[in-house]
């Protein structure tokens, strides 16, 4: 608190809080509180530049600085506020859209603080803040707002399942890029083998077939028999695949490889 004494209607001095003495026939007291105040403004209407009524809900955060201006430099410091307050909202919010207004709320405020500032420093006055509270609507405002954050949310969603049917497009074309190589397809025989493998009344014999990605392919081979260097796959002697025992003619390699595939096939379309 502080105390200003006035003399004939004329400042005298200032008195801090305590006992003091005035003469009550030349002197009068006026007591002013500097600490932060906190002014309500209510029911300010607006017409936003996209030609939309909206009422607000503001709150001014202030203190008196200079005792001597705020008293003496203005009839009523916190109608003069108040005023300029409304005043300033009304101009800063009716020059931008609702959609702007509603995003930049804080720097909106901010704003208006900025340009009240200015005269209130001539009435001994600082403003701390705006704090925009509530932008009230009508129900027909509102319900198109509402529309339209629905529109966005599922336009949203559509982007975001685009988005991952497109990337899963791309690993489904580098899987199958993948899949196309001997490499790959030398591991799902080997897993489909092992597979086969697992059932308890399979008797099957498989040979790995000999292909340019079989890992001694193109090496050179000796004959069993007489020692002597063979290179030609179709030489090596390929074993007879049977259950009894009794002998089948024997194949070549590639007739051999047919063979295992088809049995693989009919394998996976056995199990699907």
């Amino acid at each position: 608190m502080v105390g200003l004494v006035s003399r004939f209607g004329r400042f005298y001095k200032a008195v801090d809080p305590g006992l003091i003495k005035v003469n009550p026939l030349s002197e009068s007291l006026s007591i002013l509180d500097v600490r932060l105040q906190i002014q309500p403004i209510s029911h300010i209407n607006i017409v936003t530049q996209d030609n939309v009524n909206v009422t607000i809900d503001a709150v001014l955060y202030w203190h008196i600085t200079n005792p001597l201006l705020a008293t003496f430099g203005v009839v009523d410091v916190k109608a003069a506020l108040i005023e300029r307050a409304q005043t300033t909202l009304r101009a800063v919010l009716g020059s931008r859209q609702l959609q702007d207004i509603i995003e930049n709320r804080e720097e909106i405020a901010s704003g208006v603080r900025d340009i009240i500032d200015i005269p209130s420093d001539a009435w001994g006055v600082d403003v701390e803040s705006v704090l925009i509270k509530n932008l009230t609507f009508s129900p027909e405002v509102e319900e198109s707002l509402s529309i339209a954050a629905t529109q966005k949310r599922i336009g949203d969603a559509k982007i975001i399942a685009a988005r991952a049917e497109v990337e899963a497009a791309k690993l489904l074309h580098q899987a199958a890029a993948y899949l196309d190589t001997p490499a790959a397809m030398q591991i799902k025989y080997l897993e489909t083998m092992q597979q086969m493998a697992k059932g308890p009344n399979n008797k099957l014999l498989l040979f790995p077939s000999i292909s340019p990605s079989w890992p001694y392919a193109g090496c050179e081979r000796t004959n069993p028999i007489s020692g002597s260097p063979q290179s030609n796959p179709s030489d090596v002697p390929v074993p007879n695949i049977g259950s009894t025992g009794q002998g089948h003619p024997t194949t070549g390699p590639q007739q051999l490889s047919d063979t295992i595939h088809q049995a693989v096939l009919a394998h996976e379309l056995g199990e699907s």
